[in-house]
């Protein structure tokens, strides 16, 4: 009996001693691999912050610009007009109108007008500034919305002393 308990103790120990070694083991792994899984991880993070670095850098500068100041980027017209020549485009087929000094040919954009082609019309070969400015005496529009005319700007009006 004495050398069974023997026996079995001296394995006991044996097996103690395995199981320690097994987990000082996994322990150094561990830290290996979590060494190895947080470097991976700064990597990514490091990669990910200069591919958006990158695309920041690449942005089209107009893209950048608040849309109050587009307008300012927009290269004025060389053609001067007076108001006798914008009264002379007066009819719904031939419409030029004039907004903030601004001639515009809104012959096409008459029937595209959300408000409806009867606003437009009504300032065929007039200044229509307080008509656009006061949204035809029922509020403002939209800021911006000057830029929609911008692609049927004919020139600049030219004002004359005291008229």
């Amino acid at each position: 009996m004495l050398k069974i308990l023997t026996f079995i103790g001296k394995n006991l120990v044996f097996k103690i001693k395995i199981l320690l070694i097994i987990r000082l083991l996994a322990e150094k792994n561990m830290k290996k691999i979590v060494t190895i899984s947080l470097g991976v991880f700064i990597l990514v993070l490091v990669a990910i912050f200069a591919m958006w670095f990158g695309s920041m850098q690449n942005k089209n500068v107009t893209e950048q610009v608040p849309l109050q100041n587009q307008q300012q980027v927009v290269e004025e017209p060389k053609i001067i007009l007076d108001m006798q020549e914008v009264a002379r485009h007066s009819t719904p087929e031939d419409c030029w109108t004039v907004v903030r000094e601004k001639v515009y040919n809104v012959t096409e954009f008459a029937s595209l007008h959300t408000g409806g082609s009867d606003k437009i019309i009504y300032n065929c070969g007039k200044d229509g500034t307080v008509g656009f400015d006061t949204k035809g005496g029922k509020g403002s529009h939209k800021e911006g919305s000057i830029d929609v005319l911008g692609k049927y700007l004919v020139g600049d009006l030219v004002t004359y002393p005291g008229k």
